[in-house]
């Protein structure tokens, strides 16, 4: 369970293809202790429900406004406002909302009704060598949880991947990384500052649980390092250089490259908390960023471009 004392699900995506090998179910987490400038998934870093008002969606009918037991919504010149300081995200207008413009970020699943969820597409998993993959927001945010599901999913005889960003307590993360069949660890950038200014944190206790786990045998093999590629700030010859020497040092072969995109603009902005959008490095950087790898005899896959 999180801080809050809640096991929270942000989400559940079917038939994805970007979150480890094969199909795969991903399982949404909410809670981050990152807080990247650029994160695609900004209804999932508050370990609480989050309340989205999408605006093209909104018919300004007026519902929200006269439900809201804490009047935490009004209606101004340009549409639905939302004061989210009062907001305690009850759920009430979503629960109301007649075209979804409102949605609360967040559910409660019992454990049986996930695992029905995510055995329904049993069959793409085994054709494709996929599964499972808890991802967020940050699964080991609520860690007790991820451990107890994903024992059950390996009971249902399902492939588990965790997708981690590393900040976190190591004996938690370590367990899950156990249990689980491929471990993805975000790295966002190998400059300490930098990290800070573009997260929020700095990066020494995600560098340390990583050498950690490179040092367990049993873990070792499963680690694929995955860098958000946001350009001009984390995609240049010193930071890939950098994360290739990490590489080596620790015996790392598997890289998967995430080019940045702005889907997380929108969604910031629906949830109240306005994000900058940055620059998607363009087919010739990324062929650069390919070719730096290869000067350090290695190899870093594309996302969404290269095949698996």
């Amino acid at each position: 369970m999180n801080k809050n004392g809640k096991e929270l699900i942000g989400g559940i995506q079917r038939f994805s293809t970007e979150d480890g090998p094969g199909i795969r179910t991903t399982l949404f987490f909410k809670g981050c202790p990152l807080r990247c400038k650029w994160c695609h998934n900004p209804e999932l870093i508050d370990f609480d429900f989050t309340l989205i008002h999408t605006g093209n969606q909104c018919i300004a009918c007026g519902e929200c406004t006269a439900i809201c037991p804490e009047n935490a919504i009004h209606m101004g010149i340009e549409g639905v406002q939302i004061d989210r300081k009062r907001c305690r995200r009850c759920g009430k207008c979503a629960d109301n909302c007649c075209t979804g413009a409102m949605r609360l970020v967040g559910m409660h699943k019992t454990d049986e009704e996930l695992l029905t969820l995510l055995t329904k597409d049993r069959g793409f998993y085994a054709e494709t060598g996929g599964g499972i993959t808890f991802s967020g927001g940050e699964v080991t945010s609520q860690a007790a949880y991820a451990l107890r599901l994903l024992e059950k999913c390996r009971a249902a005889d399902l492939d588990v991947a965790i997708d981690t960003c590393g900040c976190c307590d190591y004996e938690q993360l370590q367990k899950l990384c156990r249990g689980a069949k491929t471990v993805l660890f975000d790295l966002k950038c190998m400059d300490e500052e930098r990290h800070r200014a573009l997260t929020g944190v700095n990066n020494n206790l995600i560098l340390e649980n990583l050498e950690k786990l490179c040092c367990q045998p049993d873990i070792h093999d499963k680690i694929v390092i995955r860098l958000p590629l946001i350009h001009r700030f984390n995609d240049g010859e010193a930071d890939m250089k950098a994360i290739c020497n990490l590489l080596h040092r620790l015996d790392l072969k598997k890289v998967d490259g995430l080019p940045y995109h702005s889907l997380g603009v929108a969604k910031g902005r629906n949830i109240g908390e306005p994000m900058a959008e940055f620059e998607t490095p363009s087919d010739q950087h990324l062929d650069q960023i390919a070719a730096w790898f290869q000067e350090e005899n290695l190899h870093i896959r594309i996302m969404g471009r290269d095949k698996k």
